[in-house]
């Protein structure tokens, strides 16, 4: 997963990954350990999860232009 994070399984505490933009596709992702456990986004809340990451995404491109680019080697 290019945007791979981890949130903590509320059962065995196993890290589960996922791709935010994924999951605000309405992707769910199980638990390595306990496969019965899944996350997901409820579908009401997938339009401000697509929003917020949109806006994420504008913000990181903005600071990214105004960022010195690194000296070369």
């Amino acid at each position: 997963m290019v945007n791979e994070q981890y949130i903590r399984c509320p059962d065995c505490g196993s890290q589960i990954p996922f791709d935010p933009y994924a999951l605000a596709r309405g992707e769910r992702f199980a638990c390595p350990q306990c496969p019965a456990l899944s996350i997901g986004i409820d579908p009401s809340s997938q339009e401000i999860v697509n929003n917020t990451l949109n806006e994420l995404e504008n913000l990181k491109k903005s600071i990214g232009k105004r960022m010195p680019d690194s000296p070369s080697s």
